[in-house]
């Protein structure tokens, strides 16, 4: 461990990183926009620059996973114990390098505002759907420089050109046992589109029954399980890759013993969620070709990298601009209200 710990910090926020050196300048902009934070920073073996960053920070403390241990096996026990240790009842945002958290009324209601109305609700929890933001320009060219990468990459899919841009099923119900919050994920979205991330083209039809599930991440109520259920089967991907799960827990407020599923989409336990739900500003490509290729390589992530080799064997659709019909370019936080759900009352 390294760094200005301190555990009096009433939020925390935890983050994993890998040779991400690109995105911290813009990773602690943002969040450091949003108040006083204590950053508790797991840096998984970096050969850039990316810990040398990291310890230049004044606010952020480092740990290094134990010898022998990896990402792929054991983010899930990194989170937890860590979480355990040092955020037990404390509010915690945890994230990835590549996310911006943003909910309805950013920047102006700032993170107490919402943490204010989520205690006063008695809510632990904040769901968010990942968004893919991306340029109007070739996925080869999908490149950060020094802007803000929501400048760089400003658009995305939006359900309000695109009513079927995202569609929605249950978690099967052993997982639910394990991880029953939410007990639903949210798919679609720019790598959805363009990469077929289920192995499936999905009809129209199954689409729509989809879509009309759910149209923004949240934990399907009892007396709705039955219709979600029997949409689910229906509609059931077919191929021979999960489909990516856009569904996200950012914000809790931690109790010992909780666990994530591995990355941050599913908690241990139900805890009390809030009326509203959140967006994770999400920039997959930002390397172009080249760090695509390397998560591939790496064989960390979605799949063990099988997710992110589909893409660079797609061959031509790398030069594919993924704007079309259904993207908006963000300008405003207020466009994104379709993912924010129900106002607080």
């Amino acid at each position: 461990m390294q760094g200005p710990l301190s555990l009096d910090a009433d939020l925390i926020c935890l983050m994993l990183v890998h040779n991400e050196a690109h995105l911290l300048p813009d990773l602690f902009a943002h969040y450091r926009a949003m108040g006083s934070v204590q950053y508790v920073v797991i840096d998984d073996r970096s050969t850039d620059t990316t810990r040398a960053i990291v310890q230049d920070q004044p606010d952020v403390t480092l740990f290094e996973p134990l010898d022998g241990s990896t990402y792929a096996r054991d983010k899930r026990d990194w989170r937890g114990s860590l979480l355990d240790a040092l955020a037990s009842g404390k509010w915690c945002v945890v994230i990835d390098a590549d996310e911006r958290l943003v909910w309805r009324g950013y920047p102006e209601r700032t993170l107490s505002d919402l943490i204010a109305t989520m205690e006063a609700q008695g809510a632990q929890a904040l769901i968010a759907t990942m968004l893919d933001m991306y340029a109007d320009t070739s996925i080869a060219d999908h490149v950060s420089h020094d802007a803000p990468l929501a400048k760089t990459f400003p658009c995305y899919d939006d359900p309000q050109r695109d009513p079927l841009a995202y569609r929605a099923a249950l978690t099967p119900k052993r997982f639910r046992q394990k991880f029953p919050l939410p007990n639903s994920v949210l798919m679609g979205g720019m790598r959805d589109r363009l990469f077929d991330a289920s192995g499936h083209r999905h009809s129209y039809l199954t689409r729509l029954l989809q879509s009309k599930v759910l149209t923004r991440p949240r934990h399907v109520p009892d007396a709705a399980l039955l219709g979600a259920a029997l949409v689910t089967r229906l509609t059931r991907p077919r191929g021979d890759k999960p489909p990516l799960n856009l569904t996200k827990v950012p914000l809790v407020k931690w109790r010992t013993g909780l666990r994530y599923n591995g990355g941050a989409h599913h908690l241990s336990a139900n805890l009390p969620l809030a009326h509203e739900a959140g967006v994770l500003l999400h920039f997959p490509v930002t390397r172009g070709l080249e760090g695509i290729a390397y998560l591939a390589n790496r064989g960390q992530h979605a799949s063990g990298g099988g997710y992110y080799r589909s893409i660079l064997e797609s061959g031509a659709l790398s030069d594919v601009n993924p704007v079309y019909a259904g993207t908006s370019t963000l300008t405003d936080i207020a466009q994104l209200e379709p993912f924010f759900g129900k106002a607080a009352p």
